[in-house]
Protein backbone atom coordinates (compact mmCIF):
# COMPACT_ATOMS: atom_id res chain seq x y z
CA UNK A 1 0.00 0.00 0.00
CA UNK A 2 1.37 3.54 -0.87
CA UNK A 3 1.62 6.07 2.17
CA UNK A 4 -0.60 8.46 2.67
CA UNK A 5 1.15 11.17 1.32
CA UNK A 6 1.60 9.74 -1.92
CA UNK A 7 -1.95 8.42 -2.57
CA UNK A 8 -2.35 12.16 -2.13
CA UNK A 9 -0.43 13.47 -4.23
CA UNK A 10 -1.26 11.19 -7.50
CA UNK A 11 -5.00 12.30 -6.80
CA UNK A 12 -3.86 15.61 -7.19
CA UNK A 13 -2.16 14.65 -10.63
CA UNK A 14 -5.06 13.05 -11.91
CA UNK A 15 -7.07 15.86 -11.43
CA UNK A 16 -4.70 18.48 -13.00
CA UNK A 17 -4.58 15.93 -15.76
CA UNK A 18 -8.15 15.47 -16.09
CA UNK A 19 -8.56 12.19 -15.44
CA UNK A 20 -10.35 13.43 -12.32
CA UNK A 21 -12.58 15.92 -13.00
CA UNK A 22 -13.43 18.40 -10.48
CA UNK A 23 -17.41 18.56 -8.77
CA UNK A 24 -19.45 20.80 -10.43
CA UNK A 25 -21.70 22.99 -8.73
CA UNK A 26 -24.85 21.46 -7.74
CA UNK A 27 -26.74 25.37 -8.40
CA UNK A 28 -26.42 26.59 -11.34
CA UNK A 29 -28.62 29.82 -11.69
CA UNK A 30 -30.92 29.82 -14.66
CA UNK A 31 -32.71 32.74 -16.76
CA UNK A 32 -36.67 33.17 -18.04
CA UNK A 33 -37.62 36.15 -19.90
CA UNK A 34 -41.40 36.88 -21.40
CA UNK A 35 -39.72 37.33 -24.61
CA UNK A 36 -37.39 34.31 -24.26
CA UNK A 37 -37.27 31.26 -26.27
CA UNK A 38 -37.26 27.55 -25.04
CA UNK A 39 -34.44 26.62 -28.18
CA UNK A 40 -32.27 29.06 -25.76
CA UNK A 41 -29.64 27.30 -22.99
CA UNK A 42 -31.74 29.72 -20.05
CA UNK A 43 -28.87 31.73 -19.25
CA UNK A 44 -28.65 35.38 -18.59
CA UNK A 45 -27.52 35.83 -22.17
CA UNK A 46 -30.09 33.59 -23.69
CA UNK A 47 -33.11 33.42 -21.54
CA UNK A 48 -35.65 30.74 -21.88
CA UNK A 49 -39.55 30.98 -21.66
CA UNK A 50 -41.05 28.34 -19.90
CA UNK A 51 -41.08 26.73 -16.55
CA UNK A 52 -40.90 23.66 -17.82
CA UNK A 53 -37.68 24.52 -19.95
CA UNK A 54 -36.31 25.86 -16.79
CA UNK A 55 -36.82 22.94 -14.73
CA UNK A 56 -35.06 20.25 -17.51
CA UNK A 57 -31.98 22.81 -17.51
CA UNK A 58 -31.60 23.21 -14.04
CA UNK A 59 -29.98 21.58 -11.03
CA UNK A 60 -31.13 20.29 -7.48
CA UNK A 61 -31.08 23.20 -5.81
CA UNK A 62 -30.88 25.91 -8.87
CA UNK A 63 -32.74 29.01 -8.69
CA UNK A 64 -34.54 30.76 -11.74
CA UNK A 65 -34.84 34.04 -12.06
CA UNK A 66 -38.02 35.63 -14.20
CA UNK A 67 -37.28 38.68 -15.55
CA UNK A 68 -40.13 41.28 -15.05
CA UNK A 69 -43.54 40.84 -17.13
CA UNK A 70 -46.35 39.01 -18.04
CA UNK A 71 -45.59 35.01 -18.90
CA UNK A 72 -49.29 33.57 -19.25
CA UNK A 73 -50.20 30.51 -17.73
CA UNK A 74 -47.27 27.98 -17.18
CA UNK A 75 -47.19 24.12 -16.51
CA UNK A 76 -44.74 21.90 -14.50
CA UNK A 77 -46.07 18.52 -15.66
CA UNK A 78 -45.02 14.74 -15.56
CA UNK A 79 -40.95 16.07 -15.23
CA UNK A 80 -38.35 13.58 -14.33
CA UNK A 81 -37.50 14.18 -10.56
CA UNK A 82 -33.80 15.59 -9.89
CA UNK A 83 -31.43 13.12 -7.85
CA UNK A 84 -31.79 14.14 -3.82
CA UNK A 85 -34.05 16.84 -2.19
CA UNK A 86 -33.27 20.28 -3.15
CA UNK A 87 -35.51 22.37 -4.49
CA UNK A 88 -35.40 24.31 -7.68
CA UNK A 89 -36.81 28.00 -6.36
CA UNK A 90 -38.66 29.72 -9.34
CA UNK A 91 -38.25 33.70 -8.07
CA UNK A 92 -38.42 37.54 -9.77
CA UNK A 93 -35.61 39.36 -10.21
CA UNK A 94 -34.40 41.63 -7.99
CA UNK A 95 -37.22 44.71 -8.01
CA UNK A 96 -39.15 42.96 -11.18
CA UNK A 97 -43.32 42.04 -11.08
CA UNK A 98 -43.92 38.59 -12.54
CA UNK A 99 -47.42 38.01 -13.59
CA UNK A 100 -48.41 34.10 -14.92
CA UNK A 101 -52.05 33.13 -15.73
CA UNK A 102 -52.55 29.39 -14.26
CA UNK A 103 -49.72 27.69 -12.38
CA UNK A 104 -49.67 24.02 -12.78
CA UNK A 105 -47.72 21.58 -10.82
CA UNK A 106 -48.67 17.87 -11.89
CA UNK A 107 -46.46 14.90 -11.25
CA UNK A 108 -43.41 16.86 -10.46
CA UNK A 109 -41.21 16.80 -7.26
CA UNK A 110 -39.20 19.24 -5.40
CA UNK A 111 -40.09 22.92 -6.46
CA UNK A 112 -40.73 26.06 -4.84
CA UNK A 113 -42.32 28.81 -6.75
CA UNK A 114 -42.30 32.31 -4.84
CA UNK A 115 -43.19 36.24 -5.00
CA UNK A 116 -45.45 36.34 -7.51
CA UNK A 117 -49.04 37.04 -8.97
CA UNK A 118 -51.34 34.51 -10.88
CA UNK A 119 -54.63 33.45 -11.92
CA UNK A 120 -54.86 30.71 -10.11
CA UNK A 121 -53.10 27.50 -9.09
CA UNK A 122 -53.46 23.82 -8.75
CA UNK A 123 -51.16 21.17 -7.92
CA UNK A 124 -51.96 17.43 -8.73
CA UNK A 125 -51.89 13.69 -9.96
CA UNK A 126 -48.87 12.76 -7.86
CA UNK A 127 -47.18 16.00 -7.31
CA UNK A 128 -45.14 16.32 -3.88
CA UNK A 129 -42.59 18.66 -2.12
CA UNK A 130 -43.96 21.13 -3.65
CA UNK A 131 -43.71 25.19 -1.63
CA UNK A 132 -45.84 28.15 -2.68
CA UNK A 133 -44.44 31.02 -1.32
CA UNK A 134 -46.02 34.34 -1.26
CA UNK A 135 -48.57 33.97 -4.60
CA UNK A 136 -51.19 36.16 -4.92
CA UNK A 137 -54.45 35.44 -6.91
CA UNK A 138 -57.27 38.14 -6.81
CA UNK A 139 -60.24 38.51 -8.98
CA UNK A 140 -60.62 35.36 -10.73
CA UNK A 141 -63.77 33.60 -10.96
CA UNK A 142 -62.64 30.20 -10.90
CA UNK A 143 -61.26 28.53 -7.70
CA UNK A 144 -58.04 30.22 -7.39
CA UNK A 145 -56.05 27.13 -5.68
CA UNK A 146 -56.70 23.31 -5.96
CA UNK A 147 -55.29 20.47 -4.86
CA UNK A 148 -55.60 16.64 -5.98
CA UNK A 149 -53.25 13.93 -5.67
CA UNK A 150 -50.68 16.24 -4.11
CA UNK A 151 -48.40 15.18 -0.85
CA UNK A 152 -46.24 18.10 0.82
CA UNK A 153 -47.47 21.10 0.06
CA UNK A 154 -47.08 24.14 2.02
CA UNK A 155 -48.58 27.64 1.16
CA UNK A 156 -46.85 29.92 3.08
CA UNK A 157 -47.71 33.73 3.03
CA UNK A 158 -49.90 34.95 -0.30
CA UNK A 159 -53.35 36.57 -0.56
CA UNK A 160 -56.61 34.72 -2.43
CA UNK A 161 -59.16 37.10 -2.88
CA UNK A 162 -62.11 38.27 -4.77
CA UNK A 163 -63.17 35.31 -5.93
CA UNK A 164 -66.53 35.05 -7.81
CA UNK A 165 -68.41 32.59 -7.40
CA UNK A 166 -66.04 29.27 -6.80
CA UNK A 167 -64.07 27.86 -3.57
CA UNK A 168 -60.77 29.97 -3.12
CA UNK A 169 -59.02 26.66 -2.25
CA UNK A 170 -60.71 23.35 -3.40
CA UNK A 171 -59.23 19.85 -2.24
CA UNK A 172 -60.63 16.56 -3.97
CA UNK A 173 -59.29 13.11 -4.82
CA UNK A 174 -60.30 13.15 -8.61
CA UNK A 175 -56.07 12.59 -9.46
CA UNK A 176 -55.86 10.47 -5.94
CA UNK A 177 -55.61 11.51 -2.14
CA UNK A 178 -54.14 14.44 -1.09
CA UNK A 179 -51.92 14.18 2.18
CA UNK A 180 -49.51 16.63 4.35
CA UNK A 181 -50.77 19.91 3.53
CA UNK A 182 -49.52 23.00 5.35
CA UNK A 183 -51.53 26.55 4.66
CA UNK A 184 -49.54 28.79 6.95
CA UNK A 185 -49.93 32.54 6.68
CA UNK A 186 -51.71 32.78 3.80
CA UNK A 187 -54.91 35.58 3.79
CA UNK A 188 -57.84 34.54 1.84
CA UNK A 189 -60.73 37.20 1.66
CA UNK A 190 -64.01 38.60 0.20
CA UNK A 191 -65.31 35.86 -1.81
CA UNK A 192 -68.44 36.49 -3.11
CA UNK A 193 -71.56 34.94 -5.40
CA UNK A 194 -72.76 37.78 -7.96
CA UNK A 195 -71.88 35.89 -11.06
CA UNK A 196 -74.08 33.01 -9.61
CA UNK A 197 -76.28 33.45 -6.47
CA UNK A 198 -76.75 29.68 -6.13
CA UNK A 199 -73.22 28.50 -5.72
CA UNK A 200 -71.07 27.47 -3.11
CA UNK A 201 -67.89 28.99 -2.38
CA UNK A 202 -66.03 28.64 0.41
CA UNK A 203 -62.62 29.90 1.76
CA UNK A 204 -61.34 26.51 2.02
CA UNK A 205 -63.37 23.25 0.94
CA UNK A 206 -61.70 20.21 2.06
CA UNK A 207 -62.99 17.13 -0.03
CA UNK A 208 -60.42 14.65 0.52
CA UNK A 209 -57.11 15.61 2.65
CA UNK A 210 -55.15 13.95 5.04
CA UNK A 211 -52.98 15.95 7.74
CA UNK A 212 -53.82 19.08 7.07
CA UNK A 213 -52.51 22.07 9.11
CA UNK A 214 -53.87 25.66 8.81
CA UNK A 215 -51.71 27.67 10.81
CA UNK A 216 -51.06 31.96 11.06
CA UNK A 217 -53.41 32.29 8.53
CA UNK A 218 -56.79 34.31 7.99
CA UNK A 219 -60.18 33.44 6.40
CA UNK A 220 -62.15 36.64 6.17
CA UNK A 221 -65.58 36.93 4.32
CA UNK A 222 -65.86 33.84 3.03
CA UNK A 223 -69.14 33.68 1.14
CA UNK A 224 -70.45 30.09 2.12
CA UNK A 225 -68.17 29.01 4.63
CA UNK A 226 -64.72 29.54 6.09
CA UNK A 227 -63.50 26.11 6.49
CA UNK A 228 -65.92 23.07 5.12
CA UNK A 229 -65.14 19.75 5.65
CA UNK A 230 -66.57 17.38 3.56
CA UNK A 231 -65.37 14.17 1.97
CA UNK A 232 -66.82 13.36 -1.57
CA UNK A 233 -66.15 11.58 -5.13
CA UNK A 234 -64.25 8.55 -2.88
CA UNK A 235 -62.18 11.41 -1.06
CA UNK A 236 -61.73 11.17 2.56
CA UNK A 237 -60.71 13.32 5.71
CA UNK A 238 -58.17 11.98 8.41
Amino acid sequence: MLPPILRRSLVVAAAVAGVIAPPASAATTRYLSPGGSDAASCTRKAPCRTFARAYRAAHPGSAVILRGGDYGGQTLSNLPPKPGAAKIVFRPARGRNVRLGPLRIDNTQNVEVRDIRATGWGVSNGAAHVVLRNIAVTDVSGAAGYFSGAHDVRVIGGEIARVDPQDAIHMNANHGHNTNIVIDGLFVHDLTRLRNPSSHNDCLQAGDVANLRIVNSRFVNCGTQGVFLNPYGGGTNA
